[in-house]
C-alpha cells in the first residue's frame, strides 16, 4: 500500500512540478498533505468549470425559448396563427412545398411567425 502511495505521490510531482516535498522525504504528513490539497484544487477547479458551463447552458436555453430576431435578407415568412391540429398541418404542407421549391437553390430560410413557443415548434417541425 506504501508503494502505491509512493507510485502516484510521484506522478502527481511530475505533473505538478517541484512544489511538492521530496519523495524521500521523512515526514509522510507533508506528503499527504500535499497530495490532498493537489485533489481539493482539482475538484474545486473542476467544480468551478462546471458551474460555467452549467450558467452559459441557462442563457443559451433562455435566448432559444425567447426566440430571436431574424436578421437575414431574402428569408420566406409564413404566417402560422395555428389554433388548431387542421391549421398546424397547413403550415406543415406550406413547409413542404417550401423545400420542395428551394431544393435545387440549396434550400432557403423559412421563419414561422406563430403564437406557440418557439421550442413547441421546432419540436413540431423536426
Amino acid at each position: 500500500m506504501l508503494a502505491l502511495c509512493r507510485d502516484i505521490y510521484e506522478v502527481l510531482i511530475l505533473s505538478f512540478g517541484q512544489e511538492f516535498p521530496e519523495v524521500d522525504s521523512p515526514s509522510i504528513s507533508h506528503q499527504a498533505f500535499s497530495v490532498l490539497v493537489a485533489a481539493i484544487g482539482l475538484a474545486s477547479f473542476a467544480l468551478v468549470l462546471a458551474l460555467v458551463e452549467q450558467v452559459v447552458l441557462e442563457v443559451i436555453e433562455e435566448n432559444v425559448r425567447r426566440g430571436t430576431r431574424v436578421f437575414e435578407a431574402g428569408h420566406v415568412l409564413v404566417l402560422g396563427w395555428a389554433t388548431s391540429q387542421r391549421d398546424l398541418e397547413v403550415v406543415w404542407k406550406t413547409l413542404e412545398q417550401l423545400t420542395h421549391a428551394y431544393r435545387n437553390d440549396g434550400g432557403a430560410t423559412v421563419v414561422v411567425l406563430t403564437q406557440r413557443p418557439k421550442l413547441e415548434m421546432e419540436a413540431l417541425i423536426k
